[in-house]
């Protein structure tokens, strides 16, 4: 009896030994290598010469595609989207150079980004005609509204794709945000809501493709990213964009129906490539086996060579357009590194507005962070450094970026739209206004987000605890003690106040008192690139000046403890 005990046992044994090396073999393994906001950085991230740049992205894409091959492994390059508009190389040849070099950079596919229609739907469909895409461009919420107009948008922008990935069919589907700041420039065309987008499409494709795994690569956010895996039934990862977030591992969801779905992103400026390995199994989960972010350091890697020529190229392009010699001029030079941030007040930040305030010899300005550019390093300032930190442009043919817009108003309806713009969900930092943020039990706020780590190489808390603090302030923080130039705003009087013009023209469908605001707005002949040139010349070297913020200028800070006339409104999605 003991004998026939002992037979069974091995026979489970061996029964369960076969099933579960059977089930191993049918693992395979595939590498995805991904970025997002890149934001036509084809040189360096600007902010750190030394990090980033096309050509290094490149050899990292290369070098880890190879290693995946000689493994077995297959391979996805994917890019999350706003890969256009973002720097001066995006004038070069009319937006055609920051194209066609994604052309050449091996991606499978890329999702549509917001600063990738921002050139308007005419200009983009000729995009299109003129450099036909040879990556898989997609955006299943983005729809032209007529069959008959701009047919290269309805040809080349797919609502998915299908790759067969050893055997088994994998679809990616496409999704871009649908925010108004943005989507008014899709003239002639409508973008649908993201999670409801995201439920229909990937539904149809489950059952129309009989898809084994679908990835959805999104350019909404990771905020918007969350509320698509919980909504949604059917997707299994995704791959983000639009917030600039740097996700140090994959971030997890349940879905609607408690399956765990995946999210990564890989911050901004091509500071990173993400590298994630998937194990697929027919009819399983997928399984996430390895995820980094791989900095992106010049030193490390030799720069692809095709891809280095043809930023030299552009750069000669671009001296053509401007003068080399004009580009390269210095017109000033700065102490610390200069911080662009929306969830803080920074030096460079507080500059800006006071740039813009200055420029037009306004009573008050507003400046959007997440409207500029990137920051700067320390050392000497060029003349094209300073246009890649505001680098902003509508109309392809107006190479002078955007213009300063100015209104008068009565301090009345300026206290509205100071306590209104709680609710534009996006960062604002003022010049020549002080105010307190308080809840509503009349605290003020703290906002101290000092362990955001803007560059690749600094570790970042966990993303749940970034998600419940760096968004800034509740929707119930109220704005009380509004003074003007340090005292209260008088409602009889009249106030000069001055606006960037992407907060004026992409703002135009803001209800209530801002639109009655934005449409008294007029154009000033001043921009913003002149309007910052004078205050950088004017203050000679920067940081020198930062009074109590001292060492801290990553430190939050209120315009009273800063000693200025400034107030900064977070970020809060």
């Amino acid at each position: 009896m003991g004998h026939i005990v002992g037979l069974v046992f091995k026979l489970i044994l061996l029964v369960t030994a076969v099933i579960y090396f059977a089930e191993r073999a049918e693992a395979k393994k595939l590498l995805i290598l991904h970025t997002n906001d890149l934001h036509a950085f084809l040189s360096d991230s600007v902010q750190d010469k030394s990090k980033g740049g096309y050509a290094t992205i490149k050899t990292i894409i290369e070098e880890q595609r190879a290693a995946a091959l000689a493994k077995g492994m297959e391979v996805l390059v994917l890019d999350a989207g706003d890969f256009l508009e973002g720097s001066l190389y995006y004038m070069a040849e009319d937006s055609r150079r920051t194209f066609d070099i994604m052309n050449k950079m091996g991606y499978d596919a890329i999702a549509v980004g917001n600063h990738d229609w921002l050139m308007g739907t005419k200009e983009l469909n000729q995009l299109l005609i003129d450099k036909p895409p040879v990556f898989s461009y997609l955006g299943a919420n983005f729809k032209v509204n007529k069959k008959h107009k701009h047919k290269a948008i309805q040809h080349y922008v797919k609502d998915y794709i299908v790759k067969n990935i050893h055997g088994m069919k994998v679809a990616i589907m496409g999704i871009t945000t649908d925010e108004l700041f943005y989507s008014w420039r899709f003239s002639d065309g409508r973008i649908y809501d993201p999670i409801k987008t995201s439920h229909k499409v990937s539904k149809r494709i489950r059952k129309k493709e009989k898809a084994d795994y679908i990835f959805s690569l999104n350019h909404t956010g990771l905020w918007k990213d969350k509320k698509i895996a919980q909504k949604t039934s059917e997707i299994d990862l995704i791959v983000g964009g639009h917030s600039h977030s740097y996700l140090r591992k994959v971030h997890f969801e349940k879905n609607k129906n408690g399956k765990p779905v995946g999210i990564v992103h890989a911050g901004e400026h091509g500071n990173a490539v993400g590298r994630l390995v998937l194990d697929l199994v027919k009819g399983k989960p997928l399984k996430v086996v390895e995820y980094e972010l791989i900095p992106v350091i010049k030193k490390n890697y030799p720069e692809n060579q095709r891809i280095r020529d043809y930023i030299k190229t552009t750069d000669k392009i671009l001296g053509e357009i401007y003068g080399r010699d004009w580009l390269d001029e210095i017109v000033g030079e700065s102490v610390i590194d200069l911080l662009s941030a929306s969830d803080r007040l920074t030096y460079w930040t507080a500059f800006i507005a006071d740039s813009m305030r200055e420029g037009v010899e306004a009573d008050v300005s507003v400046h959007v962070p997440n409207l500029a550019g990137t920051g700067l390093g320390k050392g000497p300032i060029s003349r094209e450094d300073m246009i890649n930190a505001y680098p902003r442009f509508f109309d392809i043919d107006d190479k002078n970026g955007w213009n300063i817009y100015t209104a008068e108003i009565y301090g009345a309806m300026l206290k509205s739209i100071i306590r209104l713009s709680m609710g534009f969900q996006r960062a604002l930092v003022f010049s020549g206004v002080t105010f307190d943020l308080v809840d509503r039990d009349n605290n003020p706020y703290v906002i101290d987000l000092n362990f955001l780590g803007h560059d690749v190489e600094t570790p970042m808390t966990d993303v749940d605890d970034w998600l419940d603090n760096f968004l800034g302030v509740s929707g119930e923080a109220r704005i009380t003690n509004i003074l003007v130039n340090g005292e209260p705003i008088v409602a009889s009087r009249k106030y000069t106040i001055a606006l960037p013009e992407g907060f004026v023209v992409g703002g135009l469908g803001i209800s209530g008192s801002v639109d009655n605001l934005l449409k008294k707005m007029k154009k000033t002949k001043t921009t913003m690139w002149h309007a910052l040139e004078t205050k950088i010349r004017s203050t000679g070297v920067l940081g020198t000046d930062l009074g109590p913020w001292g060492n801290k200028e990553n430190k939050a800070l209120t315009g009273q403890q800063w000693g200025q006339n400034h107030t900064f409104i977070p970020n809060r999605l």
